[in-house]
């Protein structure tokens, strides 16, 4: 990739943001019980899913800021889908911060971390940010289909939907 405008990232993650709110505030209704219940797909289990959903975006986050931890945080197995909202929460203020202050340099340039693995990578960083929100949009589609198996509502968080609302906020 040869170049990406920061507007670009910023509108990107604008949308990753609000898709993932939408999604994780319909999680937030299920139980503890619920959570843990069996579920197929790679994950096994709806905490499964949710800690990985919610331990990438906070790895990611961390990256950017020049640590590299050891693997995804722990969550106690007391939570119920309202406790990974908060904590989503704080993780989207987070970068939202970071994305604050980006700049064509910081786009431009390579981020080198270390995985869980210890493996070391680099990568362009806006090459990185993208990954995340692309990364997003496949978990949130998961996140989806175990509501709708459970029989719960889920939300569309299709991109130009989101598109649809930022034109009218504007009118």
């Amino acid at each position: 990739m040869s170049s990406v405008d920061r507007d670009f990232i910023l509108h990107h993650f604008a949308y990753h943001h609000w898709a993932s709110d939408r999604v994780l505030e319909s999680v937030a209704a299920l139980s503890v019980d619920q959570l843990d219940e069996p579920w197929g797909g790679s994950f096994r289990s709806g905490r499964a899913l949710l800690h990985h959903v919610v331990g990438a975006e906070f790895l990611w986050c961390e990256r950017w800021n020049g640590r590299s931890p050891k693997g995804f945080p722990e969550f106690p197995a007391t939570w119920s889908g309202r406790d990974y909202l908060k904590e989503w929460k704080k993780i989207r203020a987070e970068q939202h911060e970071y994305m604050s202050g980006l700049s064509r340099d910081l786009l431009m340039g390579d981020l080198t971390y270390l995985n869980t693995k210890n493996e070391k990578w680099t990568y362009r960083l806006s090459e990185i940010l993208i990954h995340v929100v692309n990364h997003g949009t496949y978990h949130r589609g998961q996140l989806t289909h175990l509501l709708r198996d459970m029989g719960l509502a889920a939300p569309s968080t299709d991109y130009i939907l989101w598109m649809a609302e930022q034109r009218e906020s504007r009118t």
